[in-house]
């Protein structure tokens, strides 16, 4: 059985906030990947002993935030490729995400954004998603389920509202209320910076456990598990937030297939 890990790290136990932990130039970024790496390190454990013969790790956070000479001996490591792409071109039977935050706009929602912090709303044929649902819909066209996620208590009530049979493992929670659509970025991206954290030591646990009950739930009831389905041909939209020197707009692409949507041409409308 072959396992896809999805990875991020505004999600993981431990990491704060953006400036100091997760850019490149942040003062605990070093860290900060060490501890995406334990976490999906205990999700590659659990599906290794629930029975995964092969676990691909997919290092998905802006400029990478894996550190592979931490990473489980058993693991494969992968960056720079789409998950639909994978899914498209090797056999996987489920996907699984490590670090996950919720989409942009959610309340109660540690370090929320989708995509990046400008994005107010993406919806896909009109459907509001965030990172996780896009990315479950590049995989669920090719038959992958969603059976695994981690990150902040708003991220796994985000998934399981679409996936309500998937394991879902909360190792952080913010308080902050308010969806910010009405900030600019400069405001936005200053929000919902506050949470409270497991132990890095605690949430690897709960990684681990959770991901052994998926893996064995899957082998068992596969039939359980469902997929985003979400049919070409596509319109993407995206609202932007205004930026200093830049008034709000939507971006707008069109597609007939997922892939294409990376390529097709932008229709940009300003805001009156």
């Amino acid at each position: 059985m072959r396992m896809l890990i999805v990875t991020d790290l505004e999600g993981v136990a431990g990491v704060v906030d953006k400036d100091n932990w997760t850019q490149l130039h942040s003062k605990y970024y070093a860290k900060a990947t060490r501890l995406l790496t334990n976490e999906a390190n205990a999700a590659v454990q659990g599906f290794i002993d629930g029975g995964a013969d092969d676990v691909i790790v997919l290092d998905g956070h802006g400029p990478g935030a894996v550190d592979i000479e931490l990473l489980h001996e058993k693991a494969k490591y992968v960056r720079a490729v789409p998950t639909h792409i994978i899914c498209e071109n090797i056999k996987v039977d489920a996907i699984a995400w490590v670090g996950q935050h919720a989409k942009a706009g959610t309340e109660r929602a540690h370090m929320a954004h989708s995509g990046n912090f400008t994005v107010i709303d993406y919806r896909l044929n009109d459907v509001s998603l965030g990172e996780f649902g896009r990315t479950a819909v590049g995989a669920g066209n090719f038959g992958v389920p969603p059976i695994f996620g981690s990150g902040d208590k708003a991220f796994t009530i985000e998934a399981l509202g679409w996936c309500p049979n998937m394991e879902a493992i909360s190792v952080k929670e913010c308080f902050e209320t308010g969806s910010g659509a009405d900030m600019t970025y400069e405001q936005y991206y200053r929000k919902n910076i506050g949470a409270i954290h497991l132990s890095p030591k605690e949430s690897c646990k709960r990684i681990y456990k959770g991901a052994l009950k998926a893996i064995k739930h899957f082998a068992e009831k596969p039939e359980d598990f469902n997929c985003i389905n979400i049919k070409p041909p596509y319109v993407q939209y995206q609202k932007i937030r205004p930026t200093e020197g830049r008034s709000g707009h939507n971006i707008i692409k069109k597609a007939d297939t997922f892939d294409g949507l990376l390529y097709a041409e932008e229709q940009i409308i300003e805001w009156d």
